[in-house]
């Protein structure tokens, strides 16, 4: 499966920043919240922090830079129950990004931290939690090393379980090969309007200049035929001059009501 690691913009994170990712990380993050074990509450999944937050001029300062450049994402947890939690870790992990809940315990507001490991252009920090991860699967992912105390897919997961990630179509010979051939389409009308001669650029003009004067004209010719109306007649026929976006100014004769 190819794997795109450009880093795009993809959202706006609870303090408003911009939350970046690379488009691997941020296609199994998508595919996540859209599974149906998750249904109940993903809408309720805020990033407060995500990754590469060096193009935000930096993370949270009791992040130790982990989150600097990819592959890390703090989400919120008040919002969500203890079994809401233990849910989303879990099916979280299938996916390749391993949560752990933060607290009071860790001397941290409440919050849970990812890495996910499969992403690139990891930090020190959080290149050493996946080796971490991968010699010791049940730890805390701290410099303390406890033990885990989240339940999750093992053996560990650095990207999605098979069969997770539904076909990209856009990643598709089929599908580039249709986006060429639009993108020449456009190229070609673009040169064929850049490519314009003088005099066809004049007669364009002077229709356009004409068929204005037409209009002006009618709205005219329509403003007299008001005068000639009296009461609620005279006043509807202004009210369609009125509400017509083109008509303005002096030659829009509902000015005059």
């Amino acid at each position: 499966m190819a794997r795109d690691y450009t880093v795009i913009r993809v959202g706006t994170d609870s303090s408003s920043r911009g939350i970046f990712m690379s488009r691997w990380m941020w296609r199994c993050w998508q595919a996540l919240l859209d599974d149906p074990r998750l249904a109940g509450f993903a809408h309720l999944i805020t990033i407060v922090q995500g990754p590469w937050m060096e193009k935000n001029g930096g993370g949270a300062q009791d992040s130790a830079g982990y989150h600097d450049r990819g592959g890390c994402i703090d989400i919120r947890t008040w919002n969500l129950t203890a079994a809401q939690i233990t849910l989303f870790i879990l099916v979280a992990s299938e996916y390749g990004f391993q949560f752990w809940r933060r607290d009071a315990r860790h001397n941290m507001d409440p919050h849970a931290h990812c890495v996910f490991g499969s992403d690139r252009a990891l930090t020190a920090g959080a290149s050493q939690q996946v080796a971490d991860l991968l010699a010791n699967p049940r730890r805390n992912g701290l410099a303390s090393g406890g033990p885990d105390y989240e339940k999750r897919y093992t053996p560990i997961r650095l990207a999605p379980l098979p069969g997770l990630l539904k076909k990209d179509y856009l990643m598709t010979s089929a599908a580039e090969k249709k986006l060429d051939a639009v993108l020449e389409k456009v190229d070609t009308l673009t040169n064929r309007l850049g490519n314009l001669t003088d005099a066809e650029k004049r007669r364009y003009q002077d229709d356009r200049e004409r068929q204005t004067k037409r209009y002006q004209n009618l709205v005219a010719k329509i403003g007299g035929l008001a005068d000639q109306l009296e009461g609620d007649a005279r006043a509807a026929v202004l009210r369609v001059l009125a509400e017509e976006p083109d008509v303005t100014g002096a030659d829009n004769p509902a000015k005059e009501a």
